[in-house]
């Protein structure tokens, strides 16, 4: 993998409990967005649900995320939907490589859920 002093890691906001994330700049000129907890296709997706009229902020720990990569206009590229669901989690080092090297065929293969 190609180091480079601009790439960086900012977490993902959002006004809503249980919402988590973070997204990996400037890799090979795109962005990786990886979410988990409320609102993204992964194991721990329901566990930020209302339980008994209240959110709840613990995500606990997730085996699968959703992945993402945008361009330097912030559009969508590479995954046939937009993003990709029930990513494993052991996958992401290897995915950083491929987005950074534009290895589209690759970051496909590695997006592939095991569901």
């Amino acid at each position: 993998m190609k180091e480079t002093e601009k790439t960086t890691i900012k977490p993902m906001r959002s006004i809503l409990p249980g919402f988590g994330g973070f997204q990996i700049e400037n890799l090979g000129g795109h962005t990786l967005s990886v979410g988990f907890g409320y609102g993204h296709y992964c194991d721990n997706y329901q566990l930020a649900a209302r339980e008994t009229d209240s959110y709840r902020d613990d995500l606990g720990p997730t085996a699968t995320m959703e992945v993402a990569v945008m361009n330097e206009d912030d559009k969508f590229v590479c995954l046939p939907d937009q993003v990709a669901a029930y990513v494993p989690v052991y996958r992401l080092g290897a995915i950083i490589e491929a987005v950074q090297d534009n290895d589209w065929d690759t970051v496909l293969q590695l997006c592939e859920s095991a569901y």
